[in-house]
């Protein structure tokens, strides 16, 4: 009895029963009507995480980005013809650092995963998000895991809520950028590093490289990442530190030979990364210069040395600023009255540093080290203002600190008032609860109306099947031909074959041929005369006056024309409105509407 007693107080105190005595039938009889409520409640935190991430995941968002579009043309040529849309690489070449001809360099798993994830079906918002819903849904059982390795099991059951719930977690979940996957595989190998000994822990390493291969700013991260974990089991686990030795060396052996091969490899990111050498520290210096008289301590204040620290400090106030984590986000984001985080996670991040300070100051250390790891992609990035995907690894740890912070404020509350746990977690829950309607809210309601992801060329894309059976050709005018081509391309689902004609021919000057339709740059466009001939021009081009008045697509937040449509023969014989209006979440399914719904809906008059 008195072993079994030991073993109830080796508990954290946000686990520990109250008021019950230790003896060996009452801890059996505990532990019977409890076992299955973590489990419970972690399946409850899978299913309504999953349904976040993947219900309407057809048409929110609304539209694809280039970056996904990107990967996904890639993958889709990959496996149908072997090579990527410019015929250059296979679907290894990126792992040496080798990208698709004319791109801007991207992660190289996602093209790997995305191959015969997506290749073998059709184009469409749903098939080329399904690899982020699956590996966020994934995550979540991930933070549960993490969080009852270092701390217990009621707080890796409120932490796989945190993950589940998380705004920014659900948001880049519904898209297919490399954040998801950075972010599952590096916490994956995190796990698996924490719960292997011995020669097993070499386990973590493969899985690190899949994360590293994720996302090309957190591969700034890898070499802390596995260093700072190698660290902190070093000092708790003495029989296992050669090991520990050994894969920080390792990676360290990867960092160096990848930093060697990105030095003699062209089309590289690695001008982005931010230095004392860098133009812009230089061009602060030299503004700063200008507007400061001669004295003894210019030369001591003001130099590059000086500035970049400056500029590195200056980052991560704004990484950490209260209206960019809790309020507003970023552009990125894009939701804008709602932050990475809820406003209410503010108090139980508070509350978590302090809890896990007092209780387990190593677990303490550890979290917040790795936390403040996660923003090094910022800090090190040209980019100055803050652009969210850049922290991705700083979020699930705060999530984890949120997490103890939760369940220590339940006990805490429940010991101060002896409320039953149902009590006790029953405001927070009732918190939570509107924090996450607001967020759908904003979400689901409000932010498909943005138009984000350019949702006026698929609107485009669908109206060009539109006219075909009247025998018109259509003609699409913009001073963005090389994007809009990719996109429409991607709306049609358009084959490998043509993938790669069409977009290699859109590199060359002049028209661009795709079907019954082509495309002109605002400087080839001479007039609409041609009434055999549907133009559809672009708002940056000017709309040109032709027979009839223009039909427009429109933004769907103020009702401004993005591109007009002249020649019409098909739309204009509804009675179309001036704007937008009654619009709901049905009717982004583009695809499936009729033809009628779809001019009432998403088509125009200007007059």
């Amino acid at each position: 009895m008195i072993a079994e007693k030991e073993a109830c107080e080796k508990h954290d105190d946000i686990d520990a029963p109250i008021a019950i005595p230790y003896t060996a039938i009452s801890h059996r009889i505990m532990f019977r009507k409890t076992s299955r409520t973590p489990f419970l409640f972690l399946i409850l935190a899978l299913t309504i995480g999953g349904a976040l991430r993947f219900i309407l995941l057809d048409r929110l968002p609304t539209a694809i980005g280039n970056d996904e579009l990107q990967y996904v043309l890639n993958a889709r040529s990959f496996y149908q013809t072997g090579t990527d849309i410019t015929g250059t690489i296979t679907v290894l070449s990126p792992f040496l650092f080798q990208y698709p001809k004319g791109a801007n360099p991207q992660a190289e798993l996602p093209y790997l995963l995305l191959t015969y994830l997506v290749g073998p079906f059709s184009l469409s918002l749903f098939n080329a998000r399904i690899l982020g819903a699956i590996l966020s849904t994934l995550t979540i059982l991930l933070g549960y895991l993490i969080a009852k390795r270092l701390f217990n099991e009621r707080v890796g059951v409120i932490a796989a809520c945190t993950f589940a719930l998380n705004p920014w977690f659900v948001y880049i979940g519904r898209t297919a950028y490399e954040m998801a996957p950075a972010m599952f595989f590096y916490l994956l190998a995190l796990y698996v590093l924490l719960v292997t000994k011995k020669r097993w822990i070499f386990l973590s390493l493969p899985l690190f490289l899949l994360g590293f291969y994720s996302y090309i700013a957190t591969k700034l991260i890898f070499l802390p990442l596995i260093a700072i974990t190698c660290y902190y089991l070093w000092n708790t686990r003495h029989k296992d530190k050669n090991y520990y030795v050994g894969l920080a060396v390792a990676a360290l052996c990867i960092t160096i030979v990848t930093a060697v091969m990105l030095a003699y490899t062209p089309s590289t990111r690695v001008t982005e990364i931010l230095t004392p050498f860098s133009p812009q520290v230089a061009s602060d210096v030299d503004g700063l210069r200008k507007i400061t008289m001669h004295n003894p301590l210019s030369g001591l204040l003001i130099n590059k040395i000086t500035i970049y620290f400056l500029q590195i400090i200056s980052k991560a106030f704004a990484v950490f600023s209260p209206s960019y984590l809790f309020l507003g986000g970023d552009l990125f984001l894009s939701l804008f009255r709602q932050g990475l985080f809820y406003m209410i996670d503010s108090v139980f991040l508070l509350l978590g540093l302090i809890a896990l300070y007092r209780k387990q100051p190593k677990e303490f250390y550890f979290v917040v080290v790795l936390a403040l790891t996660g923003i090094i992609p910022q800090l090190l990035h040209t980019q100055k203002d803050n652009f969210t995907p850049h922290i991705t690894m700083m979020i699930p740890f705060f999530l984890l600190i949120i997490a103890y912070g939760i369940g220590s404020a339940n006990q805490s509350f429940r010991k101060r008032f002896q409320l039953s746990p149902i009590y006790s977690s029953l405001l927070i829950v009732i918190l939570y609860s509107l924090a996450v309607a607001n967020f759908i809210v904003i979400y689901f309601f409000q932010f498909p109306l943005g138009g984000y992801f350019d949702f006026p060329t698929r609107v485009l894309s669908r109206y060009t099947t539109q006219p075909e059976s009247t025998g018109k050709s259509i003609v699409i005018v913009s001073a963005k031909k090389n994007d809009l081509i990719p996109e429409v391309m991607f709306y049609k689902n358009s084959p490998a074959e043509t993938l790669k004609k069409v977009y290699l021919a859109s590199k060359l000057h002049g028209p661009t041929q795709l079907g019954s339709f082509s495309f002109l740059s605002c400087g080839d466009f001479k007039d609409t005369t041609d009434t055999t001939k549907i133009y559809i021009i672009d708002s940056i081009c000017g709309f040109k006056d032709g027979s009839g008045s223009a039909l427009l697509i429109p933004s769907l937040r103020d009702g401004g024309g993005i591109y007009g449509i002249y020649n019409d023969s098909t739309c204009s014989q509804y009675n179309l409105q001036r704007y937008p209006q009654n619009l709901t979440l049905s009717l982004f399914a583009l695809e499936h509407l009729s033809q009628e719904q779809f001019c009432n809906t998403f088509i125009t008059t200007s007059s």
